[in-house]
């Protein structure tokens, strides 16, 4: 896809799937800042909840954006299932590479990439409900 060929009706399509996926996850994230704000920080508690709720949703939008692009019109379960692992893994992972745990904390740590993982399949499942509904349109897939 050329830079020319991404219409403004594309990009509004990519929009609503960024902003699809993270009205998809305002509940499990809360959850997931929830369990994150009970560890020892540095940080002020309302601190903690700006920063982890701002990554939260920057993750989601560009996971939905991500999901619409990957996906095309494919019907393959291995680019959604790998899309969904990639960005939960990525996000889980990351929490050890920024030094949010000291120690390591293996209950903490599994609770939190478990959420993650389920946070995007959450969001990838109301995308494909929305693309089956036409409320949503995938990116065509290019011809071969």
């Amino acid at each position: 896809m050329t830079r020319s060929s991404l219409s403004l009706a594309e990009r509004w399509e990519s929009a609503k799937a960024g902003l699809l996926a993270l009205a998809t996850a305002v509940i499990p994230a809360a959850a997931l800042i929830g369990l994150e704000i009970q560890r020892p920080s540095a940080l002020p508690t309302w601190t903690t909840l700006a920063v982890h709720s701002g990554a939260i949703a920057v993750s989601v939008f560009l996971f939905g954006v991500t999901y619409r692009y990957a996906i095309r019109s494919d019907t393959n379960p291995h680019l959604r299932n790998g899309l969904v692992g990639a960005f939960g893994l990525v996000r889980g992972l990351g929490l050890l590479e920024n030094g949010a745990t000291t120690s390591l904390d293996l209950p903490w740590l599994t609770s939190q990439m478990g959420g993650s993982l389920l946070l995007f399949a959450l969001c990838a499942t109301s995308l494909d409900f929305a693309i089956a509904r036409g409320w949503l349109r995938p990116i065509p897939s290019s011809p071969q």
